[in-house]
């Protein structure tokens, strides 16, 4: 039985190891984490605001339907995957998409915003083709309300 021993002794160092990589991968926020979940609907309301839009419609949406640089993607599964392993549990993930109108009532922009933990991680904004001024001044109003964040963006006809 004793020649077991060195075997079971280096797969709990090379877990340790695992566990050790994870933890270093883990630390630090992902993306610039500044925006806290409970200001999002504020900030979405103030840039609507500022360029006399309304918001309509606000909705959950899953959170991984929201795309983010692969790098933030793996950096939220590291931190996820560490969680599990440490606590038991993962970190709660959110999706909110806000419908916005312009002031002619025509045209509806999407917002979409993906939260880890408490902050907010991505923001997409989905454009309508036909209506680039008002998507272009409501992209400039949001980068207002969440300076740092980069956009993604999509388009639809």
């Amino acid at each position: 039985m004793h020649h077991m021993r060195p075997k079971i002794t280096a797969i709990i160092f090379v877990l340790m190891g695992l566990v050790a990589t994870l933890a270093l991968l883990a630390q630090g926020t992902v993306g610039p984490a500044s925006i806290v979940h409970k200001e999002v609907a504020e900030r979405v309301g103030n840039s609507a605001a500022r360029i006399n839009a309304v918001v309509v419609a606000k909705s959950e949406v899953l959170p991984r339907s929201i795309e983010l640089p692969w790098r933030r993607e793996a950096k939220i599964t590291i931190k996820q995957i560490y969680w599990w392993l440490t606590v038991g549990y993962g970190i709660p993930e959110y999706g909110e998409e806000y419908i916005l109108r312009n002031e002619r009532n025509v045209e509806d922009v999407r917002c979409l915003v993906r939260v880890f933990g408490d902050h907010v991680v991505g923001i997409t904004i989905v454009r309508n083709l036909s209506d680039t001024a008002f998507s272009n001044s409501l992209m400039a109003a949001l980068l207002k309300e969440f300076p740092g964040y980069i956009f993604l963006e999509k388009q639809h006809a």
